[in-house]
C-alpha cells in the first residue's frame, strides 16, 4: 500500500473515531409524543420574573471585598432577610446555548450545539417557555429568539441591537442598562395598553432578562478587575430596580416570585466552556411566594464556599442546572418541560405536605413518561428477540406505583406520599440512563476493535518496510483460495451487520462506527504472512521488553499529564537528564548542554498555575520581540552552514516579518481596548489571515528536518504571540 493511502486511510479513521465520541457521550437522544404534567393544585406564584446573568461567577456576586463590603448589596440582602440561595452547577460545554437549555429545557445538549448556535438552528424542544402563557424577553439572539418559532402570540421576544455587540471597545454596561429599560418600558406601557395590562394579570406568565454585557465585560476586562465588581454593582442596582417596578406595578400582591442566576462563570483569564470550578459554579439567589426564608444551617459543606463568602450560617441549597427547569414550572404550576430528565430540588420551596405531594407525584409522571417514551423508541429501533427493558419499570409496575401515590394522596397520607415519589423518581431517573446509554457497548466495541486492528496493521507496515531485507519469509504466503475465503468471510459479515443495522432504523452514523472493523481487519487478516513472521521475531526480541515497558510507562504520564500538568514538568526534566546517563559519551558536550537548558526552560510552562494570569501585554511583546531575534540567529547559522536555498530565505524573512506584524497587532490592540475603542478591521483581518497561514507555510520549504522544524515553529509563533494576553507560550 502507498504511503499516501496509508495516510489518507488514517485520516479518514480517526476522523470517524473522534466524532464518535460525541455519537457515545453527548448525544441528546429527544423524545416526542408525551402528555404534560403539572401538579393540579395552585401554583406558590402566579408570575415569574427570571433573571439570568451571562457569565457571571459565583463567587464574585457573593464573596465580600477586602475592605467588608458586598460588590451586590440588594441581592446580599435577599439571601439574609428574604429568600434562599445556593449554587447551581453548569455542566460542560459551559456557553451561552447549552447553559438556557439547561435552564429552560431542563437536559444538558451535547456539545455540538455551540456549532448549532453559529448555524442560528432554532431549538426544536419543550422549554418554559413554551410552556408559559405568556412570555416576555430581552437577550440575545443567541436562544430564545429560535424558540419563539410558531408562538409569537404569546412569545415576545426582544434582541439587543446589534451596534451594541462589539468585541473591542465596548461599554459592557450599556448592553444590561438597554434591557433593564425595555423592562420599564413595559411597565409604563401596561399602564395605557388595557391588552398588555390584562396578558400581564394572568398567572403562569414569565418575564426573562438576560444581562449579558457582564459575560463581554469578562473578555474584556477579565472578572478579577475592578470594573468587573463594578458591573456586578450595575447590575445589582438593576435588579432592584426592576423588583421595585414589578412589586409597585401588581400593588405588592405577594404573587411574584424572583430567581436570580447565571448560565455560565468565567476564569480568571475572560474564557469560559470548560469544566473548572470559576466556570462552572454560578449564583442562585431566589425569593417570592412559595419559596423558603433565610434559615439556619445545618449541612456541612466540604468545600467551605460559604465561609469564605461569609454565608456559613445561612442554608443553602445546591441544585444541578439542569434542575431549574423543573424548579421554575413547578412554582408557577406550569408543566414540566417533557425532556427534563431532573427531578425539581424541592429543598427551595416552603410548602405544605399537600402542595409537596402534588408537586413530586406530577414530577415523577413526567419523568416516568420520558422512561416509557425512550422505551418505546428504542424498542422500535431494536431486534425485538434481543431488546431488553429496564425490568424495575415495566407497564403494570408503573400503573402500581401511580396508583398506590394517588391513593395516599387522596387518603392525606401526604409524607408517604412523598417518600414514594422521591423513591419512584430515582427509579425514573436510572431508567432513563439506562435507554439514553442502551447502544453504548456496542459503539465501544466497534470503535475499540477498530482502534486494535489499524494499530497492528500499521505495525505490520512497519515491519514489512525495515525487516523484509534482513529477514526471510518464515512460512508460506496466503493462497489465492485462503484469501477469497477470508475476503467472502468479512463481506457476509458487513451485509449481516449492514441488514442489522437497517432493520433497527439505526442512525446512519453508527454505520461508520460499527461497521468501520470489517475492512480494518480485513487488511489484517490478508496480511496473515507478515504476522506469522512478527510473532516469530517477536520471541527473538526479548531485549527490547524494558524499552517497550519505559514507552508504555512515557504514554501513561503523558495522558497523566492531561490532568496534572506538573506531571509534565517532571517528564520534561527527566528528558533533559536522559543523555547526561545514558548518552554522554556520544554525544559533543556542548550539544547536550544546549539540549538540557532548552528542556529546563520548556520544563517552567506546565508549572506555572493556569488560573492566576493577569492580563501582561507588555510580556507578550516582550516575548515576541525575543522570538524575532532568536530566529534572526537562527537564519544567519543556516546561511553560514549553506543548510538552505535563497528561496528559503525569502519564506523565512517573510515569517519573521508577520511576527512583527503580530507583535504591533497585539500592542496596539491593547491600547485600543484600554481606551474604550473598537479594533481595526485590518488588524481582526490579517490576524485570521496570518492564523491560516501558520498551516500553509510550512509545506513549502525542504524536507531538511532542521529546516523543516524551524519553519513550523516560526510558523505557529505568530498565532501563539496574537493568543496571549499575559505571556506567550
Amino acid at each position: 500500500m502507498k504511503l499516501w493511502m496509508v495516510i489518507a486511510a488514517g485520516l479518514s479513521i480517526h476522523l470517524v473515531f473522534f466524532f464518535s465520541i460525541f455519537e457515545i457521550y453527548f448525544s441528546t437522544p429527544m423524545v416526542d409524543g408525551m402528555r404534560p404534567h403539572n401538579s393540579p393544585l395552585t401554583p406558590p406564584a402566579k408570575r415569574l420574573v427570571f433573571i439570568v446573568a451571562d457569565g457571571l461567577r459565583a463567587d464574585k456576586i457573593l464573596e465580600l471585598t477586602p475592605d467588608g463590603n458586598t460588590p451586590a448589596p440588594f441581592l446580599r440582602n435577599i439571601i439574609k432577610t428574604k429568600g434562599a440561595w445556593g449554587i447551581s452547577h453548569a455542566a460542560v460545554p459551559t456557553a451561552t446555548r447549552p447553559g438556557h437549555v439547561a435552564l429552560t429545557a431542563g437536559f444538558y445538549e451535547d456539545p455540538t450545539s455551540v456549532a448549532k448556535d453559529l448555524q442560528g438552528k432554532e431549538v426544536v424542544f419543550d422549554t418554559i417557555f413554551n410552556e408559559s402563557r405568556y412570555t416576555w424577553s430581552w437577550d440575545t439572539p443567541k436562544f430564545l429568539a429560535k424558540v419563539t418559532g410558531g408562538n409569537a402570540n404569546r412569545m415576545f421576544s426582544k434582541n439587543y441591537p446589534g451596534h451594541m455587540k462589539w468585541l473591542a471597545g465596548l461599554n459592557a454596561e450599556d448592553m444590561d442598562s438597554w434591557v433593564f429599560e425595555e423592562t420599564h418600558n413595559l411597565i409604563e406601557k401596561a399602564k395605557t395598553d388595557e391588552d398588555l395590562n390584562s396578558k400581564m394579570a394572568e398567572d403562569k406568565i414569565l418575564f426573562f432578562l438576560h444581562l449579558g454585557g457582564i459575560d463581554h465585560s469578562g473578555y474584556i476586562v477579565r472578572p478579577s478587575s475592578q470594573a468587573y465588581l463594578d458591573h456586578i454593582a450595575f447590575i445589582d442596582n438593576g435588579v432592584k430596580k426592576v423588583y421595585e417596578a414589578f412589586e409597585s406595578h401588581y400593588k405588592n400582591d405577594g404573587k411574584t416570585a424572583y430567581v436570580f442566576t447565571s448560565d455560565h462563570g468565567m476564569t480568571d483569564w475572560g474564557a469560559h466552556g470548560d469544566g473548572t470550578p470559576d466556570e462552572t459554579l454560578t449564583p442562585l439567589i431566589v425569593w417570592g411566594p412559595g419559596l423558603r426564608s433565610p434559615a439556619k444551617e445545618t449541612k456541612r459543606f466540604s468545600d467551605g464556599l460559604s465561609k469564605a463568602w461569609n454565608l456559613a450560617d445561612i442554608k443553602r441549597t445546591d441544585i444541578n442546572q439542569a434542575s431549574m427547569a423543573s424548579f421554575l414550572s413547578a412554582l408557577v404550576g406550569i408543566p414540566y418541560p417533557m425532556n427534563s430528565i431532573l427531578p425539581v430540588p424541592d429543598e427551595l420551596f416552603n410548602l405544605t405536605d399537600n402542595e409537596l405531594a402534588e408537586m413530586l407525584f406530577a414530577n415523577l409522571r413526567q419523568l416516568v413518561e420520558q422512561c416509557e417514551a425512550l422505551r418505546d423508541a428504542k424498542q422500535k429501533t431494536s431486534i425485538k428477540l434481543f431488546f431488553k427493558p429496564f425490568k424495575p419499570l415495566t407497564d403494570e409496575g408503573v400503573v402500581s406505583l401511580e396508583n398506590m401515590i394517588r391513593s395516599k394522596i387522596d387518603k392525606k397520607e401526604y409524607k408517604e406520599a412523598i417518600e414514594d415519589s422521591r423513591r419512584g423518581i430515582e427509579v425514573a431517573l436510572k431508567g432513563i440512563r439506562y435507554y439514553t446509554t442502551y447502544d453504548r457497548q456496542n459503539l465501544w466495541f466497534g470503535i475499540v476493535s477498530g482502534y486494535i486492528g489499524w494499530m497492528i496493521y500499521l505495525v505490520s507496515l512497519i515491519y514489512e518496510d525495515h525487516c523484509s531485507l534482513t529477514t526471510p519469509n518464515q512460512g508460506p504466503q496466503l493462497s489465492r483460495r485462503f484469501k477469497g475465503l477470508i475476503i467472502s468471510f468479512f463481506l457476509l459479515l458487513s451485509v449481516m451487520i449492514f441488514i442489522v443495522l437497517y432493520v433497527q432504523s439505526t442512525v446512519w452514523t453508527n454505520y461508520f462506527y460499527i461497521l468501520i472493523p470489517c475492512p480494518i481487519w480485513l487488511a489484517v487478516c490478508l496480511r496473515f504472512d507478515i504476522l506469522k513472521q512478527m510473532v516469530f521475531l517477536a520471541s527473538t526480541l526479548k531485549s527490547l521488553f524494558p524499552y517497550l515497558f519505559l514507552t508504555f510507562c512515557g504514554l501513561e504520564t503523558l495522558v497523566l499529564g492531561f490532568y496534572y500538568r506538573d506531571v509534565m514538568s517532571v517528564v520534561i526534566v527527566l528528558f533533559a537528564a536522559w543523555p547526561w546517563i545514558f548518552k554522554r559519551e556520544e554525544l559533543d558536550k556542548r550539544i547536550v548542554m544546549q539540549w538540557s537548558a532548552s528542556c529546563i526552560a520548556v520544563a517552567f510552562f506546565p508549572a506555572i498555575p493556569t488560573g492566576t494570569r493577569e492580563l501582561n501585554f507588555n510580556l507578550v511583546v516582550f516575548g515576541g520581540i525575543v522570538a524575532i531575534a532568536v530566529a534572526c540567529i537562527i537564519v544567519k547559522t543556516f546561511a553560514s552552514k549553506q543548510l538552505a536555498k535563497r528561496k528559503l530565505f525569502l519564506i523565512f524573512g517573510f515569517q519573521i516579518c508577520v511576527l512583527a506584524i503580530c507583535v504591533f497587532i497585539v500592542r496596539h490592540t491593547a491600547e485600543m481596548a484600554a481606551t474604550n475603542r473598537r479594533t481595526p478591521f485590518i488588524s481582526q483581518a490579517l490576524s485570521w489571515v496570518f492564523l491560516l497561514l501558520g498551516a500553509i507555510e510550512p509545506l513549502f520549504v525542504t524536507t531538511d528536518i532542521r529546516c523543516r522544524l524551524f519553519t513550523i515553529a516560526l510558523a505557529w509563533m505568530s498565532p501563539f504571540v496574537l493568543f496571549s494576553i499575559s505571556y506567550p507560550f
